[in-house]
């Protein structure tokens, strides 16, 4: 088994060493305009500018028209999902959504799992205190970093302190042109932030309930009086509790990049990213034995004893470099690896318990490495041809993915070589003690995919733009066993050879300034089952299907507001069937469906009132899959959600600088799908919030989470685990100073 070295795992220090340097960098502030009525002209200023134009040019702003972090904004002036480089959101015929910089500072949003159940169209499911999954338009999202694609990127692994980055992008609907394989439902790209050429630096420093504490420092600019060096070094800090009982969670991420102008158009970025989380191994609560219904226990139950624990080393580098070339030529290429260790102890409840609380206990410890690497390289530009620009998008890329694990779980029936034992939910830790562990098992896992992609913008007429495009990609994964278990030779998982992926959208601007489109978009997903083939059991085609997607999109005040409304209908095609003729084997006979309606609106409504909001519809079926058919393809997602965040600051008189916000999440029924049924009811979640700008530089704010206390579930499991709490009423005091 693989380990993280030594030096990797100390990255976080390079972050570090970055603020550090700042001392030859620690020239007069860039000054803060408290409110403007004129756009600001020192960038980082976060007040109400208007958004960056995107320009299809050789110019230096094109680089950061997409970029979030210091317009105060909460909306994005353009994406780089959907086209490599950035493109203006109603250009795009897709739905996305962003998550800003400034809607996660904000919300307070420091880890993934809150920013992306704050998105709308996404529905976030909790495994346990430190990770989740998530789903869209009925599927699990795929992922990008940066632009290029992160293969298994949301498999149950955690994900980076939200401190890192300028935003999350998620484009909706198969993303197989530049993702190649992956989930119809979408893909959320990671944006970190990026240099400034003008020195600046924030500390924000916040204490809520069950002790939660935390602290980020980013301090960036330039070095030398041509800027052609420029840095940035992020580092935050949390020490909390958490509203269920003997847990703690301590994580510190560290992260810095440097962007060099090796030429007036040449750019080299390199970064690194260091996290380390101790956190608490929590898994929701079981059910009861007899009935499969709901526990009537306080929230506060921890059934985990205190020797559980889930403990996280990741590390992340980065380099990119990217050539603009006089005619309108983008050339650019990236590489990201990143090293994760896992390593869980923990003792879960095996089944339901019965009226006094006990229940057999499963216990296990397991040691994993993963591993994800990404290249990624294309050029892109503008051609003349019949009197018209058209642009030109050509690229390739490269990914992979493998994991490699340790353990031993004490599963067997009791009296067995490793026996389950009986425990009582609410006293583990007299019950439940920790064992000897031998580790007895281990496992490898690899995943790789290579892609050729190209994408045409072509100008049929002034209003009217077609986008057509394809991929062909070649995908492969493999398993085997590994000591200390029975070593075995690798056995062939899912594969593709040559794949096409096509992709056509069409754009029409109806005014200046709102859009109508309409795309079509192939869905290409791998499997691992195998089917009869007269006893050879060779691996299934890769599931096939389509989404049809129309919608309308506008920007308003020079796009500073901007508003989208979807319609989408998804056919999923073989999907995975039992052989009933050949036990163990399946035919790709399985059919199922996903359509809905998404409506959004982000942005600056008046002077001084952001609004970030979404009303989601997605209703799923499995339409030939025995014995599912009939049945939504995940009972987990509600077929209605509503999700707002607005915010209001003063701009004149005596309250200026006093600011108010107001959160609603709104969710219809949802639940597990397997009896016996348990149900999550409609339910709505209001978080408040009020502040004061006190000066220029400090910022100080009271937020109250779940204010009427509602009582929701954010998962619903089996009757062993995964019935899950959702936070109770809560606060939380933040600071912010800048400089």
């Amino acid at each position: 088994m693989q380990s993280i070295p030594t030096l990797a795992r100390g990255s976080g220090l390079v972050a570090l060493a970055l603020v550090l340097a700042s001392s030859t960098a620690l020239a007069e502030p860039a000054k803060k305009q408290k409110k403007a009525k004129t756009p600001p002209q020192e960038q980082g200023q976060t007040v109400d500018a208007p958004l960056p134009e995107v320009v299809v040019s050789a110019d230096r702003p094109q680089r950061n028209a997409a970029t979030t972090d210091g317009t105060g904004s909460y909306t994005s002036g353009a994406v780089t999902t959907a086209g490599k480089i950035p493109t203006k959101r109603i250009d795009v015929p897709n739905s996305v959504s962003v998550m800003t910089r400034q809607q996660i500072e904000d919300q307070n949003l420091t880890t993934v799992d809150q920013a992306l159940a704050r998105t709308p169209g996404v529905t976030m499911i909790s495994n346990d205190s430190s990770q989740s999954q998530y789903y869209v338009r009925g599927y699990s999202p795929e992922a990008m970093v940066d632009g290029a694609p992160a293969l298994s990127g949301f498999g149950g692994w955690q994900q980076f302190d939200t401190a890192i980055y300028d935003r999350l992008e998620v484009l909706k609907g198969p993303t197989g042109l530049l993702m190649g394989q992956g989930s119809p439902g979408g893909v959320v790209n990671f944006v970190k932030k990026t240099p400034k050429d003008v020195f600046g630096a924030s500390l924000i420093t916040s204490y809520g309930s069950w002790a939660n504490k935390r602290a980020e420092l980013d301090v960036t600019g330039p070095l030398g009086e041509e800027k052609r060096i420029r840095w940035r070094g992020v580092l935050a800090g949390t020490d909390r509790g958490y509203y269920f009982d003997r847990a703690h969670d301590t994580k510190w991420v560290g992260f810095g990049t440097v962007e060099i102008d090796l030429t007036d158009k040449t750019l080299l970025t390199v970064s690194a990213v260091h996290q380390d989380d101790h956190a608490p191994a929590f898994s929701g609560l079981p059910a009861d034995k007899a009935t499969g219904a709901f526990i009537d226990v306080p929230r506060s139950t921890n059934p985990y004893p205190s020797w559980s624990r889930n403990l996280w080393l990741t590390d992340e580098y980065a380099a990119s470099l990217e050539h603009r070339f006089d005619n309108g030529w983008v050339a650019k290429a990236s590489y990201t690896t990143r090293r994760q260790h896992f390593d869980f102890k923990d003792a879960y409840p095996w089944e339901g318990i019965d009226a006094a609380g006990n229940v057999e206990y499963v216990r296990r410890w397991w040691l994993y490495d993963y591993e994800r690497n990404s290249a990624d390289a294309f050029v892109r530009g503008p051609i003349e041809l019949f009197g018209r620009t058209h642009e030109i998008l050509l690229g390739t890329n490269y990914a992979f993915w493998g994991n490699e694990g340790v353990g031993q779980n004490f599963n067997g029936a009791i009296g067995s070589a490793t026996p389950r034992v009986t425990g009582n939910i609410f006293n583990p830790d007299a019950t439940v003690p920790e064992p000897a562990f031998v580790f007895n098992s281990g496992s490898r896992n690899e995943q790789k995919q290579i892609g050729i992609y190209g994408q045409g913008k072509i100008k049929i007429f002034d209003p009217l733009t077609l986008i057509v495009g394809s991929r062909v990609s070649w995908y492969d994964s493999r398993s085997r066993t590994i000591p200390p278990g029975a070593a075995t030779g690798w056995s062939q998982g899912s594969k593709a050879d040559g794949r096409l992926s096509p992709y056509a959208g069409l754009v029409y601007e109806i005014v200046k300034g709102i859009n109508a489109y309409a795309s079509y978009a192939d869905i290409f997903v791998p499997t691992t089952s195998k089917k009869w083939d007269g006893g050879a059991g060779t691996i299934l085609d890769p599931r096939t299907g389509a989404q049809y997607e129309v919608g309308l999109k506008g920007e308003f005040f020079g796009g500073k507001l901007q508003t989208s409304a979807a319609a989408f209908y998804i056919d999923d095609y073989n999907r995975t069937m039992s052989d009933l003729n050949h036990p163990g084997f399946y035919l790709p006979a399985g059919k199922a469906k996903s359509e809905g309606v998404e409506l959004e609106v982000t942005g600056e409504a008046l002077p001084g009132w952001q609004i970030a909001t979404g009303y989601t519809y997605n209703h799923t079926k499995v339409l030939t899959a025995a014995p599912n058919t009939g049945n939504p393809i995940t009972t987990w997602q509600p077929k209605h959600s509503f999700k707002l965040w607005t915010q209001y600051t003063v701009q004149d008189g005596r309250w200026a600088g006093v600011f108010g916000g107001l959160g609603l999440q709104a969710y219809s029924d949802s639940g597990n799908g397997n009896p016996p049924v348990r149900v999550q009811n409609p339910y709505t979640v209001v978080d408040l919030q009020a502040g004061y700008e006190i000066n220029k530089h400090l910022k100080a704010t009271f937020a109250v989470n779940n204010v009427f206390d509602t009582v929701y579930r954010t998962r619903i499991g089996g009757t062993n685990t995964y019935n899950t709490y959702g936070d109770p009423r809560n606060f939380l005091v933040t600071l912010k100073a800048t400089f």
